[in-house]
């Protein structure tokens, strides 16, 4: 194989294993309760001090943060943030700070403590600015939750203004910390970053994000399949038809490795000829058209020869012979799309 070629391999199929586990997956769900309401009644009708107070809940979350009861402090902090957006930045302060605490032991417990602040959208639609542009350690400990905690509350519209200013550091962290929770409009940005990113793994991972939306993320991979760029292309290809299967049979989603073959003489090393994302429609002559016949084709996969395949590739119906002491490979029936 030609050397070029051999990278251009090695690269697409990096690229399909890098979007493959991404389909079908089910992000974090917003928790619709008003989870941070219970402490503003509190503040509104004067029974908790004014945040500044030496016996606020500022100094009380302080004290709490010291004696690290990270529980009390979030109780004090969502009072604080309950008692109005004039004190919203002494709020991100007591956060950082209470994330600035450097303890292996403790940081498990710091972070599920953390959660209730989930709720706290405006707040952290105030914050987020403020922390991009502070850079310290534990602004970036608390941008990881916050953009995480706004992707699960859908403000895909906040996220993709994130998205058109980040810069090449930033952007791995915002469609890391997405998890999945993309809202539709977020669709052009992500088009941009896979489009314009230099780097191939931003690239991937744009595809990755967008990819999560399922069908609904169709003309976006139809668009971003014919770009010029032939890697990011093809890696579009593929997602296209793992979103949207253009035929009946078995999805792919990990193919099974390398598996030496005893011999007489020693071993015999096997390669795959499946990739991610293909879509197998026929076994010998067995055609896969249920969920039921896959089934009965795994019988003809655990043989010790080789057995004619037929499989869908981006679009393609290609033929392969497939070294049956593989096994079969890892995935599910999928159903034709129209």
């Amino acid at each position: 194989m030609h050397r070029s070629h051999l990278i251009a391999y090695l690269v697409m199929a990096t690229a399909a294993g890098f979007l493959g586990g991404v389909l079908f997956e089910r992000g974090r769900r917003p928790d619709t309760a008003p989870r941070g309401a219970e402490a503003a009644p509190l503040v509104n009708t004067g029974t908790v001090p004014p945040p500044a107070a030496k016996d606020g809940p500022q100094a009380r979350a302080e004290a709490a943060i010291a004696a690290k009861k990270w529980a009390e402090a979030v109780v004090e902090i969502r009072a604080v943030i309950a008692s109005g957006k004039a004190n919203w930045d002494e709020a991100l302060a007591l956060v950082l700070r209470a994330l600035a605490v450097e303890d292996v032991v403790e940081y498990a417990l710091r972070e599920e403590a953390l959660e209730p602040l989930a709720g706290e959208i405006a707040f952290h639609r105030h914050s987020v600015p403020l922390a991009r542009a502070l850079g310290t350690f534990e602004a970036e400990l608390y941008l990881e939750q916050a953009i995480a905690w706004l992707g699960e509350a859908h403000e895909g519209a906040f996220l993709a203004e994130m998205l058109e200013g980040a810069d090449e550091e930033e952007l791995p962290r915002i469609l890391r910390a997405l998890e999945g929770n993309v809202a539709k409009e977020m669709l052009p940005a992500l088009v941009r970053v896979a489009r314009q990113a230099r780097g191939a793994d931003i690239q991937l991972q744009a595809l990755k994000t967008i990819a999560t939306l399922g069908p609904a993320c169709e003309p976006a991979l139809r668009e971003l399949a014919g770009a010029e760029e032939k890697i990011l292309a093809e890696a579009a290809a593929i997602a296209l038809q793992m979103v949207k299967p253009p035929v009946s049979g078995f999805l792919v989603l990990q193919p099974a490795g390398r598996e030496d073959r005893p011999g007489a003489i020693g071993k015999r090393p096997f390669l795959n000829p499946l990739r991610r994302g293909d879509i197998v429609t026929q076994v010998g002559d067995m055609k896969i058209e249920s969920e039921a016949a896959w089934k009965q084709a795994q019988a003809k996969l655990a043989g010790r020869a080789m057995i004619d395949i037929k499989v869908v590739r981006k679009g393609e119906t290609i033929e392969l012979q497939y070294p049956t002491p593989l096994g079969a490979p890892k995935g599910r029936f999928v159903v034709a799309t129209k």
